[in-house]
């Protein structure tokens, strides 16, 4: 049994993970959770056991009674743990699960690196001090395969940078967030680092999840777009969250691997924007946009607001990226997980289940 601290636990990937981790251990956990949006965290923290009693593996109420609150902040000194709390937390914690992260593309590059750089490097200054202590063993830090950019070629999991030009401030705070896990590494503190692509939602689907492929596909649902700023040969890299919350689980849990690995945790079949956009137009009834390059889509006949929608997906509706993940997949190749590929049905039946979900 370990005692582990998970940061980010309210968010997608996160909560998916804290469920994983409470289904496939006896671990104790410690959420660091703050004040937000006028609710405290013990508010918050019901409300994230509410989300968690979504999906076919049933928490009971003895893996509830695991969860352990911490009020925090990555933002602040000491990851704004109060003084008291420190000294307990620092002999007690063996594993850090960094989630935490703004995932929007929006955001302007100073705001989003309070927490996604800043807030790394907060959570990598205490980890630091607790590894010296001797009781934390490592910590395991999410990252995303998208700080590879506008990178055409095979991005390897060995690689960072490589001269690449990111597409939105998040691309941009992660990398630099993987520069300063490079330099943590470097100083001796043992890091594994997980690179999901885009990841989708598991079936059923939680109502108040919010994946990059359920806002794109209610996006055109509840919009008609005449015209997208697309590439026919363009696709995405789908994963579904409960397997990328079982992979992590996995690999942070072997102790017979090389400290300090990189693990991209992708889909080796993509799924084309055209096939997506089919099954999304045939289960909701709206035709299907044409295609048109980014230029005309300058200047095209659609509204303002709707040009606005569409305008942070534009570089994901025009590229075909391809990752390389030959250290994830060596480990899978002895372990009963296997990545789904991203079929037709599979993504009717992730489309369909959002539907009768009524998912606004």
């Amino acid at each position: 049994m370990k005692n582990i601290l998970i940061t980010g636990a309210a968010g997608f990937l996160g909560s998916h993970l804290l469920k994983t981790i409470l289904l496939r251990s006896t671990d104790e956990i410690y959420l660091l959770l703050r004040k937000k949006n006028g609710q405290d965290i013990l508010t918050r923290k019901d409300n994230l056991f509410e989300k968690m009693l979504y999906g076919p593996s049933v928490i009971k109420q003895r893996d509830l009674d695991r969860i352990h609150v911490i009020e925090g902040d990555l933002v602040k000194k000491d990851i704004g743990i109060r003084k008291s709390d420190l000294p307990e937390l620092k002999d007690k914690i063996n594993v850090i699960y960094n989630c935490a992260a703004i995932a929007d593309f929006e955001w302007p590059i100073e705001e989003i690196r309070k927490i996604n750089v800043q807030g790394t490097v907060n959570l990598l200054d205490t980890a630091s001090d607790w590894y010296n202590s001797g009781c934390l063993k490592k910590v395991v830090h999410i990252s995303t395969a998208y700080i590879s950019g506008d990178y055409t070629d095979t991005f390897h999991e060995n690689q960072t940078w490589v001269s690449q030009k990111f597409n939105n401030t998040y691309e941009q705070s992660k990398f630099e967030a993987e520069k300063a896990v490079s330099s943590y590494r470097n100083r001796g503190l043992p890091i594994d680092m997980f690179r999901p692509s885009i990841i989708m939602d598991s079936i059923p689907v939680n109502k108040k999840d919010r994946s990059f492929a359920l806002r794109f596909f209610k996006m055109f649902i509840t919009n008609d777009f005449s015209e997208i700023p697309a590439d026919d040969t363009g696709t995405f890299n789908l994963i579904p969250v409960d397997i990328t919350s079982e992979i992590i689980f996995l690999i942070a849990n072997k102790d017979d691997l090389t400290a300090n690995s990189n693990y991209h945790i992708v889909n080796p079949c993509s799924v084309k924007i055209s096939t997506f956009l089919e099954i999304a137009s045939r289960l909701s009834g709206f035709e299907k946009p044409k295609f048109i390059s980014p230029e005309e889509f300058k200047n095209c006949s659609l509204s303002f607001v709707k040009k606005r929608l569409l305008e942070p997906f534009i570089p994901y509706l025009n590229q075909e990226k391809r990752f390389d993940m030959k250290n994830t997949a060596d480990i899978l190749k002895t372990q009963d997980i296997k990545i789904p590929e991203m079929t037709v049905q599979r993504l009717q039946d992730t489309f369909e289940n959002c539907l009768s979900r009524e998912i606004t």
